[in-house]
């Protein structure tokens, strides 16, 4: 994560960020940008704020991220037997996958190809 900060035309400009991650100890980088550190699979929290060069320190602000690097289950499907493009939109498709997963199902029958593209809900 990178965090970035400006002081503005008439400011005295930035002498400091300081930030803390999940809760950790808050750790201060002299100049107007940084890079955070955060890893491991889960929803972090980053707090911080910077100081200007007249002693002056701005409002602490949150960001959240989520860092999800497993890739998705596979998906489960089960389709009829009898599904072609005369009845591809009559059919009925069940399966699972995960939670805000983007499915695309694409049929193909005679050359022609059918697609239809939904979001998993939980």
């Amino acid at each position: 994560m990178t965090i970035t900060a400006d002081d503005g035309p008439d400011g005295s400009g930035v002498a400091s960020i300081i930030h803390a991650v999940d809760g950790g100890a808050q750790q201060t980088v002299d100049g107007a940008a940084t890079t955070v550190p955060v890893t491991g699979d889960r929803t972090h929290t980053a707090s911080y704020f910077a100081t200007d060069n007249a002693g002056n320190a701005g409002a602490e602000q949150m960001q959240t991220v989520r860092i999800d690097t497993a890739a998705p289950a596979a998906l489960g499907l089960s389709v009829p037997a009898y599904v072609s493009s005369a009845n591809v939109a009559a059919v009925p498709v069940t399966g699972t996958a995960e939670a805000g997963s983007t499915i695309s199902l694409t049929i193909s029958d005679a050359g022609a190809a059918h697609t239809v593209t939904v979001t998993a809900t939980a």
